[in-house]
């Protein structure tokens, strides 16, 4: 029975290649794009998962409160102390691992020297916690002595060409920290939030002064916890309370500031405690919500087609009841057919992910792959979809057809599948959904462009930035910035202890007339900041090299002295090290993403420890100024070259918004098409049952336009009634995520009604070219074809 079944369902497929091909194309596109937004979630949720340990090993997190309100929710970096204070204070806590907030390193071997990113100092107990496998060395011995360094596998064969050779290799950090090599370990996977290119011993940092080391500053540090076990998370937490006031609360209660402690399981960190978590968190939401809409399209298409199919062959329907078949025989009868369409179309999403999953790993810039399919929670996912699918829409059409009267299927009286409420409520889904993701992608589009171009207040164009990385020869920073700018296209050049374009650091300070000390945003520049990024004072003066007195003196941004109170700022105290006066007010820059509104600032002329990066203003040609400036930074700095433009940098900020976008526009334009491909199948369905009837309304004397209007006008309002329901849909979601932003632009009327003329245009396009072919016929061909 099961054969025969099969038979018919293939023999079925094929009398009607088009529309065969049509549902196969739009449920197999249904399913590649559920399966491939599920591998990117299961890889985005499988983060730091392949840690044995993984259960037991929390984060510290920090929650910063200033006068009552928090500054700084779940930060990881706290003090060097915590972790040491923390195991041999609290119970239930096995062990702990501190990761210093990895910077940037020249290494060198011989002749050869590069740079590396992300090389935090780590405690021994890294290899006890976690699960990276370390290739060459004893995990008990790598970094249990001052100067150990552990190579990543890549670095190690770049410096020696082997991993074999590299242990007991003596390697030295920007020219002058020697480090013994002790092990190579694994190249840290995608699916980490521990990045590193290598491993330096923490104990390194004892007799390091600029270490801070102590519960007071140097806030760099994330430390890891190793408890007992993963139900004594909640016991431990208890705990912290009272440890952190012993420790620093107690003396920071005088100030109105305090410091919470959290603790943070390690595989949630990613999709929770993150500074990207919460845009991730909604991206993925949006994304799985986007999916499961164009399966729903898909499998609306399915249903459509099948019903209107099914039209065709009630007289077979009518036969099988007369000749004895029961309604549970039909049943089974539209379940093989609609098992047979899943089976094909899921292997036709398998060949679509094969050949899109490199396209999509570079939009999400995650490694997708057949690999990422074959984990058991995948494998469940196919599977319930495979039995959704088949079974849900079998189950509908063996429901659907076996009300029909058996004596109106001999008579073949139904002329049409797609009449009723519920195809035409199908047909309005599928282009509610396909209006709303045009009109959300618009205004993403529009968003992110508004982000690109919205004057921040800086000049960030024409700007190259060098870091000043492992340069440690007595005035070679100034000797480069000196001679750059002497080249002939420099406007100017300046240094910089951060660059101002993600964020600055932040310190305690105590302003005049303030009680409490206030957490402000710090940068660090010289004399030519203003000139170099194009800014202006709103009163007073900026540094001047003429004036020694300037090394000691502030000069703050308009959102602090609004802050303040300060009417005017000019010769106010702020304590910090000392007292500094006021000495002018710069105009507002945004220094951060425009997620957020620009937030008090304080630019002092007095570098800790030297400036950190030479911004160069450069005229035209930037070509030509690579080349000159490679030519400086040799002759003065004998490291290797490194520079990056901050108008790039700018972009990659926002780079999760414009992979978000290319995403959704891909996927506006996969429902868009689904949803036209099934109006054109339907109206071909529709069109073989009228092709007659056209006929003998044009004997009767109606032209081409009369057959069109009527024959179009239902799909008319129907596209009409979906535009009305997509509408408002679009502008609330569109507005929950606009709200991120600080500075988010508007969105116009024209915007909404772009995206309802081009639904419309393409939907009424595609039906009135079928039926325009179809009232082309000649009547009297088609009179005589029964």
């Amino acid at each position: 029975m099961l054969l025969h079944y099969l038979k018919v369902s293939l023999r079925v497929l094929f009398q009607n290649k088009l529309i065969s091909a049509i549902n196969l194309f739009s449920l197999a596109t249904g399913i590649s794009a559920l399966l491939l937004i599920a591998a990117y979630l299961e890889h985005e949720k499988q983060y730091d998962a392949f840690h044995e340990k993984g259960d037991r090993i929390f984060r510290a997190g920090f929650t910063y409160w200033d006068q009552g309100k928090i500054y700084d929710k779940d930060e990881p970096e706290f003090s060097a102390l915590f972790g040491p204070d923390a195991k041999a204070e609290l119970t239930g806590i096995e062990e702990y691992c501190r990761v210093s907030t990895g910077g940037q390193s020249y290494i060198s071997y011989g002749e050869r020297s590069f740079k590396i990113d992300r090389v935090p100092y780590v405690d021994p107990s890294f290899f006890k916690l976690f699960s990276f496998k370390l290739l060459e060395g004893s995990p008990s011995e790598a970094l249990a002595s001052p100067h150990s360094i552990v190579l990543n596998r890549t670095t190690a064969l770049k410096l020696f060409g082997d991993i074999a050779r590299a242990v007991g290799k003596t390697v030295l950090l920007d020219g002058k920290k020697s480090f013994l090599v002790k092990g190579v370990i694994e190249d840290a996977p995608s699916n980490t939030d521990i990045r590193y290119s290598s491993l330096l011993s923490f104990s390194t940092l004892n007799k390091d002064p600029d270490a801070f080391l102590s519960w007071r500053g140097g806030y760099r540090y994330i430390t890891y916890l190793l408890l007992n076990n993963k139900e004594g998370a909640a016991a431990v937490q208890k705990q912290l309370p009272g440890f952190m006031w012993r420790h620093i609360n107690q003396s920071d209660a005088v100030d109105g500031g305090k410091t919470e402690a959290s603790l943070q399981p390690l595989r949630d960190i990613h999709l929770h405690y993150d500074a990207a978590s919460a845009s991730l968190s909604r991206n993925l939401k949006v994304f799985t919500a986007v999916a499961v809409l164009i399966l729903i399209i898909s499998c609306v298409n399915y249903i459509n087609f099948n019903t209107a199919q099914s039209f065709s062959r009630l007289r077979e329907i009518g036969v099988r009841r007369v000749l004895g078949a029961a309604g549970n025989d039909l049943s089974f009868r539209w379940l093989t057919d609609s098992a047979l369409i899943t089976t094909l179309s899921f292997i036709a999403a398998i060949l679509l992910i094969l050949a899109l999953g490199p396209v999509v790993s570079r939009l999400t810039t995650t490694e997708l792959s057949l690999q990422t399919l074959l984990t058991g929670r995948m494998v469940a996912v196919m599977a319930g979809i495979f039995i959704l699918i088949s079974a849900g829409a079998g189950a509908y059409l063996a429901f659907y057809l076996r009300r029909v009267n058996i004596r109106r299927n001999l008579n073949d009286q139904n002329t049409s599948g797609t009449g009723g409420l519920t195809g035409k409520a199908m047909i309005v889904l599928q282009f509610m959904i396909s209006a709303a993701l045009i009109t959300c992608t618009l205004v993403i589009y529009r968003q992110v462009s508004f982000i690109k171009s919205h004057p921040t207040g800086i000049d960030r164009e024409n700007m190259m930035i060098l870091p000043l990385t492992g340069i440690e020869k007595e005035g070679a920073p100034e000797q480069i910035a000196l001679a750059l700018s002497g080249l002939a296209n420099v406007h100017s050049v300046t240094g910089l202890s951060d660059v101002p374009i993600n964020d600055l650091t932040s310190n305690g300070f105590l302003a005049e007339g303030q009680r409490q000390h206030m957490m402000i945003h710090q940068l660090d520049a010289d004399e030519n900041f203003l000139k170099a990024f194009g800014l202006k004072m709103v009163s007073g003066r900026y540094f001047s090299e003429g004036r020694s007195t300037d090394r000691e003196g502030y000069v703050i941004n308009e959102t602090l002295a609004r802050k303040l109170g300060w009417k005017d700022a000019i010769g106010k105290t702020i304590e910090r090290e000392g007292s500094h006066p006021v000495v002018g007010v710069v105009k507002d820059f945004n220094f951060a993403s425009l997620h957020e509104p620009v937030e008090p600032l304080i630019i002092t002329n007095k570098p800790w420890r030297g400036f950190r990066y030479l911004a160069v203003r450069y005229t035209t040609d930037a070509a030509r100024l690579i080349k000159e400036a490679r030519s400086v930074w040799k002759e003065n700095s004998g490291l290797p070259f490194d520079y990056w433009f901050m108008d790039s940098e700018f972009d990659r900020m926002y780079k999760s918004e414009q992979q978000f976008m290319n995403l959704l526009i891909c996927f506006s334009l996969l429902s868009i098409l689904l949803s036209l491909s099934g109006v054109f199948g339907l109206v071909s369905l529709n069109l073989q049952k009228r092709v007659k009837e056209f006929g003998i309304r044009k004997v009767l004397g109606a032209t081409v336009t009369d057959i069109v209007a009527l024959s179009s006008s239902g799909y008319l309002r129907l596209t009409v009634i979906a535009l009305a329901i997509a509408i408002p849909v679009s502008l609330y979601l569109s507005d929950r995520w606009l709200a991120d932003f600080a500075y988010r632009a508007s969105v116009p009327w024209w915007l909404f009604l772009l995206s309802a003329l081009l639904v419309l245009g393409l939907t009424m396009t595609t039906v009135i070219s079928r039926v325009i072919k179809a009232a082309l016929t000649n009547p009297v061909k088609s009179l005589r074809t029964e």
